[in-house]
């Protein structure tokens, strides 16, 4: 219980890596036999997670968000085009917000690099982080001419479009989602909710 109801907990224990790929911790959302989603192009993917107010000025890094897994047409992962939030602790700039992990290409369509792109906190979402809450997120997985791109909205807000980035990804479909933290050495919990995948059909397109 938190927060008045029931919610995803995640809770992160100091005792495991602090370095690395294996430094996170998190919870995966699958089918309900444990299996892949294959959720194709026009899928979204929504939740909310808590901002705790807490977290600036404690003088600890915390460090959170979701690990979308996406999948080629033959259901091998293809890239986690990952969205994070940061507090001002664990922020290299010292200042909280969010930033996406993106995969480049060049003109031809081949991949270049894959890369870790800051968004901070732009004023139309209305964050603060010293007064916290819950905030909404949302993914929305788009067809392109060599496979598929993200769009993602905080707050209803359009924060980022992969296309923007001359994305590489021959992805076609979401295969799970994972929502993970990074251990900085301490214990630490995170809460989310709401958690929603709407295939095509119901999705919209905005």
């Amino acid at each position: 219980m938190f927060d008045g109801d029931y919610r995803l907990c995640i809770d992160i224990s100091e005792t495991g890596p602090t370095s690395g790929f294996y430094a996170y911790q998190g919870k995966k959302y699958q089918d309900a036999d444990g299996s892949y989603w294959n959720s194709e192009t026009g899928s979204r993917f929504s939740y909310r997670f808590y901002i705790d107010p807490s977290w600036e000025g404690d003088g600890v890094e915390q460090q959170t968000g979701l690990w979308p897994v996406l999948g080629n047409a033959n259901g091998n992962i293809s890239a986690y085009p990952i969205l994070e939030y940061q507090d001002s602790d664990a922020n290299d700039d010292g200042e909280a917000g969010f930033r996406t992990f993106v995969y480049i290409s060049d003109e031809d369509g081949n991949f270049v690099e894959a890369k870790w792109v800051y968004l901070g906190l732009p004023k139309k979402l209305k964050i603060d982080p010293e007064e916290g809450g819950w905030v909404d997120v949302e993914a929305q997985l788009h067809k392109t001419s060599t496979g598929a791109a993200l769009k993602w909205r905080v707050n209803d807000k359009l924060v980022v479009d992969e296309r923007g980035y001359n994305a590489f990804s021959p992805s076609t479909q979401f295969l799970e989602f994972i929502f993970n933290s990074a251990n900085f050495g301490t214990d630490q919990t995170y809460y989310y909710d709401d958690v929603v995948l709407t295939e095509p059909g119901a999705a919209r397109n905005r």
